[in-house]
């Protein structure tokens, strides 16, 4: 334990920052502190009379003697406890063999045993014999599988999934924990979390261990991560499992199903790390020779289309065979065909059509299990997405961001979807908005139980509709019902409008106020002025707050006293009136990161007055510096 110790110093001289390396040392002291204190407690209640005297001696005899062996155990007990100490000669072997090339696995091995406290000395032994024997090069390698063996049977075949995204750079935290679920391979546990928690915390576990890195630089605290990557080494480790544990020739047929697709779909990356991913997918994927009854595309087929590949792919699929996830992320060249073949795999749990320009779902769609149905493509100033399909699963949780171009029963329809977690809908203007709008209300009171994320986009009036004598207001509570729930356990919200040109003010809705939950913000064109900003001020759990084009129509935005008070990241991007942030001393004190673009503004540090009273602040970025 003093070597650990001693590592962690080290640790604290050599990098920036090692908060969770210093929760976990504290953590095992106070837990070993509690053990051995309740464990003495236990062994000395029975070693002496409760009072003095030779008759309360004599009295206390059976009891001494019967206690014998309990006291035993406990004895052992304390004694096994002191074998922390007595492994520091394996563990301090083990430093000296890491440190200070690989830096890297030591932390990996010091997160495994704080996650894992449970281990023992000759564990620690056998893993110091084999770094002993083995050259430099591979003791990463042998770290790893240590770390590895640690992790639940869950956790294995959810690190094991990750060879589905050997073609992708940069890999959604969302979209791999959604497809965890749809593949039916996170476990609830025991303490009751919802499925959605169980994925989040298998996430962070792995996070925790080493065995994923977070995209971004610096981690905000309280914020989830949005997207990581792996590193060369743990991708190379990943196969080598997925190849070792009883998948001698190749990967198992749902995950070589979606390397495929993704193949198709997903252009080549043309850098110096191609061959080195072609040779990882060649270990791990059979290809298919001539006669076999693989469903696996022909990998000579010359079809100039990559959906008609998939599609053929879908067409060969085994009846009993349960396709669970569909990712066409990206793909530009899905057809309404295509799409008419894709509804007709009943089993699909995922759907992503994002990116892909796709404008309507097939009428016809029959997809009963669907849970995820995620579309659009987003840029600064248009949304290309898929209409409002015309059926629904009953099961399903996600639907985002799809369009509502006409006035019908559709969009209020999406209320009777009792599990609907993450709604995100773009209201086009046809003459039917308002009508829109007012079935957007009704569905979110109807959901006000499950919602926990909500993003509207309302598109601008037609010119017959909009009002010529100089100005507008676009103002959502006049379409609000009386009897109007809030969904009280909502954690985000993104709301953007097109304002048109006759538009001079928006409000942000009454009920927003009330959400206690409400933790990120996102808002455009939304025209808000000092008193809105007042509004979200006054949010005790919101963390992160994202002003974008046009969202704030004031010179200045100033952060009062007691405003904010659990704020981490502040980002103001091409707000063109804002000239000036204002920080009031006791505003937003636990501020993390602010960043501030404006393409048209340069801007300077005296712009930002108040900064001094946020020791806390890890990242100030100004136009990208």
């Amino acid at each position: 334990m003093d070597s650990l110790n001693g590592f962690l110093l080290h640790l604290t001289k050599t990098e920036t920052e090692h908060d969770d390396q210093l929760r976990a040392w504290m953590k095992q002291v106070r837990d070993i502190a509690y053990i051995a204190e309740d464990c003495i407690e236990l062994y000395m209640r029975d070693l002496r009379p409760p009072e003095s005297g030779v008759w309360a001696t004599l009295l206390h005899l059976p009891v001494y003697l019967w206690t014998i062996p309990a006291r035993h155990r406990l004895a052992n007990k304390i004694r096994e406890l002191k074998l922390g100490t007595e492994a520091k000669e394996e563990i301090e072997a083990i430093w000296k063999k890491c440190v200070p090339d690989h830096v890297d696995s030591m932390k990996m091995l010091l997160r495994a045993l704080y996650a894992y406290p449970y281990g023992t000395k000759h564990e620690l032994e056998k893993l110091k014999n084999k770094l002993d024997a083995r050259p430099v090069s591979d003791l990463h390698k042998e770290v790893m599988i240590f770390c590895y063996s640690k992790l639940s049977t869950h956790y294995k075949s959810c690190l094991q999934y990750l060879t589905a995204f050997l073609q992708e750079t940069s890999i959604s935290r969302t979209s791999l924990v959604r497809r965890w679920l749809a593949e039916g391979l996170v476990a609830r546990g025991d303490n009751l979390l919802s499925m959605e928690e169980a994925g989040e915390r298998c996430f962070h576990d792995l996070l925790f261990r080493g065995f994923l890195q977070p995209a971004d630089r610096v981690v905000v605290t309280g914020l989830k991560i949005k997207s990581f990557y792996l590193n060369a080494s743990v991708e190379r480790f990943i196969v080598d499992m997925a190849n070792s544990e009883n998948f001698v020739t190749g990967l198992p047929t749902h995950l070589r199903y979606q390397l495929d697709i993704r193949r198709m779909i997903v252009k080549p990356q043309q850098n110096d790390d191609a061959p080195r991913r072609r040779l990882q997918l060649a270990n791990v994927i059979d290809e298919p020779v001539a006669g076999d009854d693989d469903p696996m595309v022909d990998g000579e087929d010359e079809m100039k289309n990559p959906m008609d590949k998939v599609v053929k792919l879908l067409k060969t699929l085994r009846e009993e065979y349960r396709l669970n996830v569909l990712d066409l992320g990206g793909c530009k060249d899905v057809k309404k065909r295509h799409l008419n073949i894709i509804c007709k795999v009943i089993t699909l749990k995922y759907l992503s059509l994002r990116k892909t320009e796709r404008p309507s779902m097939s009428e016809r769609i029959d997809l009963p299990k669907l849970k995820h149905l995620l579309a659009g493509r987003k840029s600064s100033e248009e949304l290309c997405t898929v209409h409002m399909p015309r059926k629904f699963a009953r099961s399903m949780e996600i639907l985002r961001h799809v369009r509502v171009s006409r006035c019908d029963d559709l969009l209020a329809r999406v209320g009777s979807l009792k599990k609907m977690r993450k709604l995100g809908v773009v209201l086009d203007d046809d003459g039917g908005r308002d009508d829109n709008i007012k079935n957007l209300l009704r569905t979110i009171d109807k959901l006000n139980v499950s919602l926990r994320s909500l993003s509207v986009w309302i598109k601008e009036q037609s010119s017959s509709q909009t009002v010529s004598d100089g100005g507008a207001t676009l103002d959502m509570d006049s379409f609000t019902p009386s009897n109007f729930t809030p969904p009280k356990q909502l954690e985000r919200i993104n709301i953007k409008y097109s304002k048109g040109k006759s538009a001079n003010s928006a409000r942000l809705p009454w009920w927003i106020e009330g959400l206690n939950q409400l933790s990120k913000v996102t808002l455009c064109n939304t025209l808000l002025t000092h008193d809105g900003l007042r509004t979200l001020g006054r949010l005790k759990s919101l963390r992160c707050l994202k002003l974008n084009r046009d969202s704030y129509i004031e010179a200045d935005i100033t952060l009062k006293k007691d405003e904010f008070q659990d704020l981490r990241l502040l980002t103001v991007d091409q707000v063109g009136n804002v000239t000036q942030i204002v920080f009031e001393e006791g505003a937003a004190p636990n501020l993390e990161r602010i960043s501030w673009k404006n393409n048209r503004l340069k801007i300077t540090m005296d712009q930002i007055s108040g900064i001094s009273n946020h020791p806390g602040l890890k990242v100030l970025e100004l136009n990208g510096e």
